[in-house]
């Protein structure tokens, strides 16, 4: 009696790779050519089915993007925070004011800052010899690379 394999194979060179989409549960396979990078420079699919896009990292940690001031790349590697829980005005209100009286008692009259936020919302206060500059922002993009050795 002769037995009916349902496997193929699909490529000798190149290495397949399965996980399964955490928002619509399908199995999905890929390779590195199904891969881009995202924020941080991490590696990611979009899944086939539901458009989700899925973190591959733990898969195979080589497929990850070395981010350098040579090649950082706007908005590709930064993650956008658009799903970061939104801070409210009165929240808001209240880092602006942290961030104010941080900034009254340093003794440089100019050219300091402070940065302070959550989920979705930083506040940035820059001081000058007669004003005060406060950025808020919602919705934004961030990534972070390694700084060069400056030995």
């Amino acid at each position: 009696m002769e037995r009916k394999l349902k496997l193929k194979v699909i490529s000798k060179d190149e290495k397949q790779y399965h996980t399964e989409c955490k928002n619509c549960e399908a199995l999905l396979e890929f390779t590195s050519d199904d891969v881009f990078t995202g924020g941080y420079g991490m590696p990611y699919i979009t899944c086939p089915e539901c458009g989700t896009n899925i973190e591959v990292d733990e898969i195979n940690p080589s497929l990850m993007k070395n981010i350098t001031k040579e090649n950082i790349v706007f908005p590709q590697d930064f993650a956008n925070c658009d799903n970061a829980v939104h801070i409210d005005d009165a929240t808001t209100n209240k880092y602006i004011r942290e961030c104010l009286s941080y900034l009254e008692k340093q003794k440089e009259d100019y050219g300091t800052y402070v940065l302070t936020g959550s989920g979705d919302t930083l506040v940035l206060v820059t001081k000058y010899e007669d004003e005060y500059n406060i950025y808020v922002t919602q919705k934004y993009y961030d990534t972070s690379i390694l700084r060069e050795s400056t030995k």
